[in-house]
Parts: C-alpha cells; structure tokens; sequence
C-alpha cells in the first residue's frame, strides 16, 4: 500500500495546507522531516505511522482514504508448478 504522491501533494498539502509542511506534518500526528523527506524524496515510502496518521486525518476530515492509495494487484500465480509433480 502506498500514498499517490502527486495526488497527496495536490490536494492535502497544497490546496489544505497551503503547502505548509508544519501544519500537515501536526495534522497527521508525524515530524516535520518525515513528511518533508516523503514528500521531495522519490525513493522514500509512506511507513506505519504516515499512513496511519493519513488514515485518521482522512476519516475526521471524512475524506475517502482510498482515494489516495495505491494497491498493488497481488499475483496468484505460482510459477515453475506445471500441476504434474
């Protein structure tokens, strides 16, 4: 599970926030730099308490969570398992 970015960016911190990190970063209840690296760092991740803090925020906000979530499809298959082993 992951948070759009692009979309989070837009739409909570920019248009919520007015791009304040301190004010987001204290609305979902993590540290300024935690927010700040998640935002401007490509290869940086949402961990357990962003996206927990984000889940809450959202529900009090009553904004849809899954709005701004990425769910990978998971795969199913089993590869190399031709049935006849």
């Amino acid at each position: 599970m992951e948070i759009i970015k692009s979309k989070f960016r837009k739409d909570i911190l920019e248009k919520r926030f007015e791009g304040n990190y301190t004010k987001c970063a204290h609305a979902l209840e993590v540290e300024v730099p935690q927010l700040h690296r998640f935002i401007n760092n490509d290869r940086s991740k949402a961990g357990a308490k962003l996206l927990g803090g984000f889940y809450a925020y959202c529900e009090k906000e009553n904004l849809n969570f899954r709005d701004y979530i990425f769910l990978p499809t998971p795969s199913t298959a089993v590869y190399g398992l031709t049935g006849t082993e």
